[in-house]
């Protein structure tokens, strides 16, 4: 009776734990499914006003505007760039933790994505007095296979965290073959 009282305490008490088990797995599927919900409303709901303000930012730039008003355009549209930046790296981020981040594989040049990545940098730098110089070496081909829009978060991001500890320095680039 008491082998009988003890495998019926065992039994009750594995059933306690898989009813844990299964309520933990519920509540794991819940949150990912918020998450999930979340991501996609940043994604429509912010990401596209900021891709519609930098498209707008780049018509406006097409149209006459004195040397003032393109400066501001200009500024505005780097802005939004940076922060559509941010927003992208905070998704990507979201999705390399669930192992879900999709790379292109485009042609582009690299010199000119470089240069851009670089100039939405370059005011920040100047804010804080640091030079921000940038080298290409020759055997480096202007146009590259990847993925653009990752390599430009990635030099951001770098530039981004080395610019707080380089007052008055200088950020220097340099892109070569190896």
């Amino acid at each position: 009776a008491a082998q009988l009282t003890r495998g019926l305490d065992c039994a009750i008490e594995r059933m306690g734990v898989q009813q844990t088990l299964i309520a933990s797995l519920q509540a794991a599927e819940s949150a990912e499914s918020v998450r999930e919900e979340f991501l996609a409303r940043i994604n429509q709901e912010v990401r596209s006003p900021l891709n519609g303000i930098v498209g707008m930012s780049d018509l406006l730039l097409n149209t006459d505007l004195n040397e003032e008003q393109n400066g501001y355009v200009e500024m505005l549209r780097g802005c939004t760039k940076s922060l559509l930046a941010l927003l992208n790296d905070l998704l990507d981020f979201s999705k390399a933790n669930t192992a879900r981040l999709d790379l292109e594989r485009i042609e582009f040049d690299f010199r000119q994505m470089l240069s851009e990545a670089l100039q939405s940098r370059s005011r920040d730098c100047v804010a804080r007095g640091a030079d921000l110089t940038c080298t290409v070496e020759r055997n480096v081909p202007r146009v590259l296979q990847g993925d653009p829009g990752r390599l430009r978060q990635i030099i951001n991001s770098l530039v981004r965290t080395i610019l707080p500890h380089s007052d008055g320095g200088e950020i220097a680039i340099r892109a070569e073959v190896q």
